[in-house]
């Protein structure tokens, strides 16, 4: 997974479940188009060389986090 990716996951998990009091900030893509979020069952990836990558989202954790259910970090599709 690229490190990119990653910290954009974070950030949005942060942003789910601490509202503004979120601490990370989502990082510049440099050309890297995302369609969807942590929260979408299909995230599509599509790089600048015209790589496409699916990842699946949409799974949430067995416990509360500040009274929600944290999504997890999508994983990519097979």
């Amino acid at each position: 997974m690229h490190p990119l990716l990653r910290m954009r996951w974070r950030a949005q998990i942060d942003l789910y479940v601490n509202g503004m009091f979120a601490t990370r900030r989502v990082p510049d893509m440099q050309g890297i188009r995302v369609k969807g979020t942590v929260t979408d069952k299909e995230i599509i990836v599509t790089f600048p060389d015209g790589k496409v990558e699916v990842y699946e989202g949409g799974r949430y954790a067995s416990r509360k986090v500040n009274l929600c259910y944290s999504p997890l970090m999508p994983r990519r599709k097979k």
